[in-house]
Formats: C-alpha cells, structure tokens, sequence
C-alpha cells in the first residue's frame, strides 16, 4: 500500500516503534512534552519524523528544528532527515527543509534548522506549531545565553499563537540546567508533561534488545551507561579519576617517524603553562611528553614547544595543536605555520567524562618519567563539594590553576572528537562527478575495513 494511501494513524503505527508511539499519544494530547529516552530508542527520530507529517499536511504550518550547536544540524541533515524526507518530495539543506516548488503547493509549510550555540535569538518572532529541541542537556550557550532565556524568551511565544507542540527530549548530562527544568514544575517546567521511559520497559517494548543493552553497558564508563542508557542524574563525588591506577595507565613509548602528534597547550603566565604531547595508536591515546614551566611569555612557550618537536624530529606537517582562546597564542602559532585548533572549553564536564571514561577501559596512558605534573594532577584531583559537576580548584599539587588537567582536556577530546568525525568530500572532489563517485567508493572501503578490524585507521587532518 502506498504512502499516500494510508492515514496518519497507519503511518504511524507502520513506521515507529512502540516507544515512539506512546511518546507520540502523549504529545498530541498535551502539547508541552519532555522525555527523556535510553540512546538508540529514536527520541530525535520522533520528532524529526513529526516535522514530516506537519509539512506533508496541505497547511502553511511551520516547523522548527533546533540542535544541541550547528554541527549536530549538519549530522542530523546527513543522517535523519535525508533518510526521513524523500528526495522527490523535500528539499532537505542544512538551513531546513522545504518544497521543491513552494509557488505551486500553496499552504505548504517549512521546518527552519537551527543551533543554540550561535545567536539563537536571530530565530526570535518565527510563528510555529511544531517546535522539536533535540538533545537538550548537551546544548552549548555561548555570549551570556542560557536554557532559561531560550526556552522561555524565544521558543515558548513561537508557540503561543498557535498554540502549538513543543517536544523537548533528551538523556541527562551531569545536574545541569536540564535536571534543573526537569525537577522544576513552577518556573521553567511549568505546564510541561515529563516522561522517563525506562530501559527495561524499552527492551520489553522491543524498541531496543537486551543484546544491544548489554553491549553498550559493557562498552560504557558506569557512569555514563547510567546517565545515557537509565536516564539518571549522576552525582559525582571523591576523586575526579578515581580510574585513574598507575599499574594500567603508565606507558613509555616515544613516536615514530611516520605518526601524527597532537598537542594540548594551556596557556599560564604567572600560573603554569602546560603543552602535552600524545598520539593516537589504533585506540589507545599515549601522552609522551610534557613542558611544564612558570613565569613564559608567548613566544618562549611556542620555541619550547618548536624545540621539543624537533628533539622529537617530528617535522610541522605532522602535528597538529589544541589550545585555548587566547589570541597572542593563536595568532603566534598561525605565523608559525602550526596547525592549531581552538579547544572545548564549552563543556568541561563533557571533557572530563570523556577522559574518565578512556581511563576506565585503559585506553589514555602516560609517561610519568615525562608528565610528572600531569601524572600528580590526575592523583589529585577531586570533585568540588559545593558546584555540581565541576571540579575543586583549590590544592593543585604542581602550585598552579590545574594547568595540565587543563591541557590533558584540551589534547584529548578534541583529538578525540577530530578522529571520531565523519570524513568531509573535499570541494574540489565534489566538483567532479568522477572524482567523487571513486572518493565515496574509498571511503565506503575504509569504513567496511574499519568495521572489520575494530580499529580506527591513521590519524589525518
């Protein structure tokens, strides 16, 4: 039976999962919904798939889509809506979705993309009857912004005129703001509906399988299986890496000639300026080396930095930096011709999480003969007491701000992060239609070989 042919109630029931649609039941009766889901159940999924029934309706209806920061809108344009808007009916970009022919189908509406990340408030004014705001506990707010004023100042009078759905969903990050809202039902929370589908009822459900359960649970930091798989707010206390043990984590390997080096520079003139140096084998991440010293200005930092590497023999179009946002430094490198790639500093706690988790299956080692500053702060280091999810500044063991848990951040997720991304079509490939046919063949290959061996190829910019 075609598409067209069926009613919304049979297109819903023929293309989601159980889950989905007790979600869907309750979002259409209340209009103001948040729910939080295990990963991998198709919480975005939902919504997205809910922007496709509101501009398949012959109604001028508008929708609005907005992401956790703008690259999570190029990744959902590539992945969920491509496969959810078909091609001969959507015009799908990375700035929304549309009609191919919007003069000849009046009363047809659009979905507008956006992140919070960049000047949320140039969305301000929009009408809407369908706002869907994905992965909200993971938003990044730049230049003053917070959940509060988006939430209540430019996504709630979008709605109010049509008195439309606004569908908010997520899993927990730390006790942030989402867990805020969450436990709120008298200011940011008032009127909204609030559903944690737990996993086990998602597996009884069959929206998920008990196998797939368990390997994520087994592939997770506890903590994080806890937060993205049981929807929990975690408290973290004690030790900030408690995983952190000599006996695993201690390794003493010097790079090869032929290896990219990343670098993870914190910036500290009175405090201490600390550059770590890593490198990525197969998955294990190794921190061979660090510079760690007081009282630098600029331009001594970056020789030390040069004179290291070249001890090394590592040439410039080998290695690649993090660094955080300071402009002499950045300014200082780029006339150096050295690679250099601005640092999350957005989201310690992301950072963190990421290097606990690399500790607790052994795959973040260090040489502490090298980086004893670093090897000292990670004993150190504890939760504070008083501001959830951050740590304690006071009592750095090395008599600084923290300078090489800072720079251990700066090198390791955004290694991480660089390594993990999807590979990008050159412009000029994509020019040709030859040349990009054979490139997507290549990188089809690399990714079945990938799959195959369980391990990541050779680290590249």
């Amino acid at each position: 039976m075609a598409i067209a042919e069926l009613s919304p109630i049979e297109i819903a029931w023929s293309e989601l999962n159980a889950v989905q649609l007790a979600a869907l039941h309750r979002i259409l009766r209340v209009k103001l919904f948040a729910c939080m889901m295990p990963r991998q159940v198709g919480k975005t999924h939902l919504g997205i798939w809910m922007i496709r029934q509101v501009m398949r309706q012959d109604t001028n209806a508008m929708s609005m889509f907005l992401a956790k920061d703008y690259p999570s809108i190029q990744r959902n344009t590539q992945d969920k809506f491509l496969k959810l808007f078909p091609g001969e009916e959507f015009n799908v970009t990375t700035r929304g979705v549309s009609h191919p022919n919007p003069s000849q189908d009046a009363q047809r509406g659009a979905c507008y993309l956006s992140g919070v990340d960049k000047n949320p408030h140039k969305i301000r004014g929009g009408t809407m009857s369908l706002v869907h705001w994905s992965e909200v506990a993971f938003s990044q707010f730049q230049k003053g912004e917070s959940f509060r004023t988006i939430h209540q100042t430019v996504v709630l009078p979008m709605i109010s005129r049509t008195d439309g759905y606004y569908f908010m969903e997520s899993t927990p990050h730390g006790s942030n703001f989402w867990k805020e809202f969450w436990e709120d039902d008298d200011d940011m929370g008032k009127g909204f509906t609030k559903v944690v589908f737990p996993l086990e009822m998602c597996i009884a459900l069959g929206a998920i399988t008990r196998r797939q359960a368990d390997a994520m649970e087994k592939a997770m930091h506890p903590d994080v299986f806890k937060q993205e798989m049981l929807c929990m707010f975690v408290s973290f206390t004690g030790k900030l890496y408690s995983e952190y043990d000599p006996s695993r984590h201690h390794a003493y390997i010097e790079p090869e000639a032929h290896e990219r080096v990343i670098l993870g520079i914190d910036i500290g003139h009175t405090a201490g300026f600390s550059c770590l140096f890593g490198l990525w084998r197969g998955k294990n991440f190794y921190v061979f080396d660090q510079i760690y010293q007081k009282g630098l200005r600029i331009g001594q930092m970056v020789d030390l930095i040069e004179k290291r590497m070249e001890q090394w023999k590592i040439p410039r179009d080998r290695y690649t930096s993090y660094t955080d946002h300071d402009p002499e430094m950045l300014a200082e490198l780029q006339q150096r011709h050295i690679k250099v790639d601005l640092a999350d500093k957005l989201d310690p706690f992301a950072c963190r999480m990421a290097i606990k988790e690399g500790l607790h299956f052994g795959t973040i080692q260090l040489n502490p003969l090298r980086c004893p500053e670093l090897d000292k702060e990670f004993d150190a280091a504890t939760w504070s007491t008083t501001r959830a999810d951050e740590m304690d500044e006071r009592g750095d063991p090395n008599g600084g701000h923290w300078d090489s848990e800072a720079s251990m951040r700066y090198i390791y997720r955004g290694s991480k992060v660089q390594l993990e991304k999807p590979e990008e079509m050159p412009d000029a490939v994509a020019k040709s239609e030859d040349a990009a046919s054979e490139w997507e063949l290549n990188r089809k290959r690399r990714e079945v070989k990938k799959s195959k061996t369980g391990q990541p190829q050779e680290f590249e910019y």
